[in-house]
C-alpha cells in the first residue's frame, strides 16, 4: 500500500493517457494495438519489480538505488518507444523490439548485479568470520597471558619463601659453622648469588635445605653447599 501513490497511480494515469490517445486514432487493424498491450504488460512488470525493491529490507541503500535507477531507465525507454510508435516515429516491429528489449536488458542486469552482490556478500561474510576468529584468538591469548601471569606471580611468591628460609638458615649456619672456614666461604658465596640464582626459584632448593638441616656431617654439608650454583 505504501507504493500505491508513488508507483501505481502515475502508472495508471499513463495507461489512461495511452488508451485515450490510441482510441482517438483511426486504427483499422487490431494488430496495431499489440505494442500497446505488450507495453502494459512490460510496464506492469517494471512497477511490480520497483515495488519489491523498495519493500525489501535485505538490500542496502546502494543496491536499491542502482536497481531502481536501472528499472526507471528501462521503463523510460519502453515509454518513449510506445509514444514514438503512436505518433508514427517507428514501425510496428521496431516498437515491439524497443518495448520488450529494455525488460530483457533489465533482467540480465539484475541477474549480473545479484551475482556480484552475492559475491560481495560472501567476501564480507569471510571478512566477518576472520575478524571473529581474530577476536577469539585475541581472547584466548589474553586468557593464556593472564594464566601465565598468575603462574609467574605464584612462582615468585614461592621463590620469595624459598629465599627467606635459606637466608634464615645461612644466618644460623654462619654461627654454627664459624670454625669451618670452607663452609663460611660457601655461605658467603651463596648469600651473594641467592637473589639471582635460578636454583632458589625451584622447589629442589628446599630438598637440599632439608638435607643440610638433617646432616650432622660438616663434609656432607660442605659438599651440598658447593653444588649450589
Amino acid at each position: 500500500m505504501k507504493s500505491l501513490p508513488f508507483i501505481w497511480l502515475p502508472l495508471l494515469s499513463l495507461w489512461t493517457i495511452l488508451i485515450v490517445l490510441f482510441s482517438n486514432r483511426p486504427i483499422q487493424n487490431i494488430e496495431l494495438f499489440i505494442p500497446l498491450v505488450i507495453y502494459f504488460a512490460v510496464s506492469l512488470v517494471f512497477a511490480v519489480q520497483l515495488g519489491l525493491i523498495n519493500k525489501t529490507k535485505k538490500e542496502n541503500f546502494l543496491v536499491k538505488f542502482s536497481s531502481s535507477n536501472s528499472l526507471l531507465f528501462c521503463f523510460l525507454i519502453s515509454t518513449v518507444s510506445i509514444f514514438s510508435y503512436l505518433y508514427g516515429g517507428i514501425n510496428l516491429q521496431i516498437s515491439l523490439l524497443l518495448v520488450i528489449a529494455p525488460l530483457i536488458a533489465n533482467l540480465i542486469f539484475n541477474e549480473i548485479f545479484s551475482i556480484s552482490s552475492k559475491q560481495i556478500g560472501k567476501q564480507k561474510d569471510k571478512l566477518i568470520i576472520k575478524k571473529n576468529n581474530w577476536v577469539e584468538k585475541g581472547k584466548e591469548l589474553e586468557k593464556e597471558q593472564i594464566k601465565k601471569s598468575k603462574e609467574n606471580s605464584k612462582a615468585r611468591d614461592l621463590s620469595k619463601g624459598y629465599k627467606k628460609e635459606w637466608k634464615t638458615y645461612l644466618k644460623k649456619a654462619s654461627a654454627s659453622f664459624s670454625n669451618n672456614k670452607e663452609i663460611i666461604n660457601e655461605i658467603k658465596r651463596i648469600n651473594d648469588i641467592l637473589e639471582f640464582s635460578s636454583f632458589f626459584r625451584k622447589s629442589d632448593c628446599m630438598e637440599d635445605l632439608y638435607l643440610i638441616k638433617l646432616s650432622e656431617n660438616e663434609l656432607e654439608v660442605l659438599d651440598i653447599l658447593k653444588d649450589i650454583k
